[in-house]
């Protein structure tokens, strides 16, 4: 049996109950940390469980690891070129200002995660600077888990970036891509 059939059947018999929930919005933090072959079979068959179950609207989020980012970002995108029909529904998070023009060029979502361990205001600033016609696929978010960094409510009014800007980074991007309604109109 296929390394990455094997997987879908455990991932699916897993999964499926969760993503056929309405409450369920898709799956996601899935993604690679070092790249290793049972790491990819799982990827590759969450992504299709992804393709396969998820209802209309539901979208995919992939993480990008902690260390050794860009190679192991790009082996994730390489992956991913099997899925350019979710690019419009998936999201690929933890970008840096080294991974964020891989993961724009590829035709997907990006996700900045800002707080004192993974990506700093400035780091967010300069891939705003560097990325100026690809911002409207740019999303800012935290990843706190149980410590609470007040970065978003801070930067969220910083007037370093016009407010256009940083309502679409902070909260008009996610809305248009998670297809919320907008409460603010």
């Amino acid at each position: 049996m296929d390394g990455v059939f094997r997987q879908f059947v455990l991932i699916e018999d897993l999964l499926a109950p969760y993503l056929q929930d309405p409450l369920c919005r898709g799956i996601g933090e899935i993604g690679l940390e070092t790249g290793n072959l049972q790491e990819t079979e799982v990827l590759l068959a969450q992504l299709e469980l992804g393709r396969q179950l998820a209802s209309p609207g539901a979208v995919v989020g992939v993480h990008t690891p902690r260390s050794n980012k860009v190679e192991i970002t790009r082996t994730t995108l390489g992956l991913l070129e099997q899925f350019t029909d979710l690019a419009a529904s998936l999201v690929v998070d933890h970008c840096t200002g080294e991974t964020i023009g891989l993961v724009l060029d590829a035709g997907f979502w990006a996700g900045v995660t800002l707080s004192p361990v993974k990506t700093s205001w400035e780091g967010v600033k300069q891939m705003v600077a560097g990325e100026p016609e690809r911002v409207g696929r740019i999303m800012v978010n935290t990843d706190s888990g149980g410590a609470f960094f007040e970065d978003l409510v801070r930067y969220r009014r910083h007037i370093e970036l016009p407010e256009n800007i940083r309502e679409h980074l902070f909260h008009g991007a996610a809305a248009r891509f998670l297809a919320f309604p907008d409460s603010r109109r």
